[in-house]
């Protein structure tokens, strides 16, 4: 049975990675998705080092409580089991030091519920096979052991889960682990005795001897190389300690991140990388238009950007570097020539993404350049425009034919006239000939000549005035050079508060993403006006409403491809000025 349970998980992890690439990939809202799915299990372990202390929170399932605790008996009640539990003071999950077995300095166990967690994949079906995967589990609440151990002068420890005679665990237990706030492994599955080997001197370098059982992102270095509508962006990923090396400086992992220690860190980077590696766009020599640095920590879901009043240590800090380069259009190359290698590392992980999608690669000492061609066959260049109002007027294919008749029917009537008329019907003639020349000059003049005829705009037509404006809005804000960005807003919003309109809608538009860049609108719809009312606007048509739409907001950063689904409500006004249509108010309402 629980050979059948150890090649079921193997099995399982094998199918989801089959299924994500294959056909889920483009859905994920981050840039490591978890494959294995052991933050389904019904135990889940979480593992904490801390300086020289180790703490561990285990979830357990009430129904699996004869495996940690063989001796107490079965039971119904959670409450009954928690207090057996405690007496006990151990549970069947051993920590040793070689062969060595640790016994806890503190342990505890309560009833709790369970911490909720994000699975992309639970409960979901199996593309490739019609299976559904996992779901997590029906019981919400669980025994809680809460148990610490001293490490002092340990440098290796080993989890010894529940086992049968094979040495497989006889249940399924999901773990996790971290040193000091750097994550050591993402979910994995505890399935059989593994090894620690811990650094304390470093924590990003403590890991499992088990390779398996890891963390994401593992290298010191990273590039990422970005082609995206009007810009091109180069991101360099490091930690602090490959900086200090670099500089011949002496450095010290659990040196606290505070005000003090990001400014020098923010100078020394932007000093020692300024230049370090030379980008062509198109063959010519390009300056970025603007740097800048902020300062992330792996995540078992990606990287977070570090809030200024986090505690965190420089081990567990990664430097983001940006340039940013201003581009009119798509360029057909970009080429950057990597410069930052040392005889400790000779290879660097990079990825490149266009509109097309990411592409991970590397660079090494003998392919030093990162290079990008222009492939796409149907990309378009975003273009704005304002949005013109649409007036009813007469058409001509409808009117001609009746001023057709009439002319017969005068013709007809006068003809019948006596004779003493004839005046009479000659200036009939004449005047009805004329009016007809009227407006048939009035029906084929220049667009720019004709007055609109007045008439009310409908319920239908404002709706999808609103909607084309704020589509135009997301078109706007594709451009990054500040004064051609203004210059396509005007376009489409008054110059009447115009500030805080855009202030409005840039937190609409450009929300800030987890991992510290900008977001962009790239899909509105479902769009619909909840209120409609007509609002003085001098002269000309003002409309005041409730608008309510989804919008998927997009950013990619440091490799992380934050992709979110919004619900927004907002206050909206909208005004004729000329023959377009601009917002004169703009509001956020909701926004989640």
């Amino acid at each position: 049975m629980n050979n059948r349970n150890a090649l079921f998980q193997q099995l399982f992890c094998g199918l989801l990675c089959v299924a994500v690439f294959c056909s889920l990939a483009r859905h994920a809202h981050a840039d490591y998705v978890s494959l294995t799915g052991a933050e389904t299990s019904k135990n889940l372990l979480e593992v904490e080092l801390g300086r020289e202390e180790l703490k561990l929170t285990l979830e357990i399932s009430s129904s699996d409580a004869s495996f940690f605790w063989p001796e107490i008996s079965p039971s119904n009640d959670i409450a009954s089991l928690a207090y057996s539990a405690e007496k006990l003071a151990d549970y069947n999950l051993e920590i040793r030091a070689g062969d060595t077995k640790l016994n806890p300095a503190y342990y505890r166990v309560s009833v709790a519920e369970r911490k909720k967690r994000v699975s992309p994949f639970a409960g979901k079906t199996d593309l490739r096979t019609g299976q559904k995967l996992p779901d997590f589990p029906t019981d919400k609440t669980i025994l809680k052991v809460e148990a610490r151990y001293a490490l002092q002068g340990i440098q290796e420890i080993t989890f010894h889960p529940p086992v049968d005679k094979s040495g497989l665990a006889v249940t399924n237990i999901g773990f996790t682990s971290r040193h000091g706030t750097t994550v050591v492994n993402n979910f994995a599955y505890l399935s059989q005795v593994e090894t620690l080997q811990i650094d304390w001197d470093d924590p990003w370098n403590t890991a499992f001897k088990n390779l398996n059982i890891r963390r994401h992102n593992r290298a010191p270095v990273m590039s990422f190389l970005y082609i995206e509508p009007r810009q091109v962006r180069h991101d360099v990923l490091l930690r602090p300690s490959k900086l200090a090396e670099w500089n011949g400086q002496p450095f010290d992992a659990w040196t606290p991140l505070d005000h003090t220690t990001r400014d020098a860190l923010t100078k020394a980077t932007k000093q020692y990388l300024n230049a370090k590696n030379p980008t062509l766009i198109d063959e010519k020599s390009a300056e970025p238009d603007s740097t800048s640095i902020v300062f992330l920590q792996a995540t078992v879901s990606g990287f977070a950007l570090i809030p200024e009043s986090q505690p965190i240590e420089q081990g567990s800090t990664l430097i983001g570097y940006r340039e940013n380069y201003a581009v009119a259009s798509l360029p057909s190359q970009v080429d950057v020539q990597w410069n930052l290698f040392d005889p400790t590392m000779r290879k660097v992980p990079t990825l490149i993404q266009d509109p097309a999608g990411p592409f991970p690669t590397h660079t090494t000492t003998d392919f030093p350049v990162i290079e990008w061609a222009n492939f796409l066959k149907n990309y378009s260049e975003p273009e704005g425009s304002a949005v013109l109002v649409q007036s009813p007027r007469v058409q001509i294919p409808t009117l001609y034919p009746i001023l057709i008749v009439a002319i017969f029917l005068v013709i007809l009537l006068t003809r019948g006239l006596p004779q003493r008329w004839h005046l009479l019907a000659r200036s009939l003639t004449s005047g009805t000939v004329g009016l007809i020349f009227v407006i048939a000059s009035f029906l084929i003049l220049p667009a720019r000549l004709v007055t609109p005829l007045p008439a009310q705009i409908n319920e239908p037509q404002l709706t999808q005035a609103s909607q084309d404006l704020l589509i135009q809005v997301a078109v706007a804000y594709q451009e990054r050079e500040e004064q051609k960005l203004k210059q396509a807003l005007s376009r489409l919003i008054s110059t009447t508060d115009y500030e805080s309109i855009t202030n409005n809608l840039s937190r609409v538009y450009q929300p800030l993403t987890s991992v510290g860049g900008l977001g962009q609108t790239r899909d509105l719809r479902n769009f619909s006006l909840q209120h409609i009312e007509r609002v003085e606007g001098e002269g000309d048509l003002a409309f005041r409403t409730i608008a309510q739409w989804q919008a998927t907001v997009e950013g990619h950063y440091w490799g992380h491809s934050d992709r979110r689904q919004y619900q927004v409500r907002a206050d909206l006004e909208i005004r004729q000025q000329g023959n377009s249509w601009k917002i004169a108010a703009f509001t956020p309402l909701k926004l989640n």
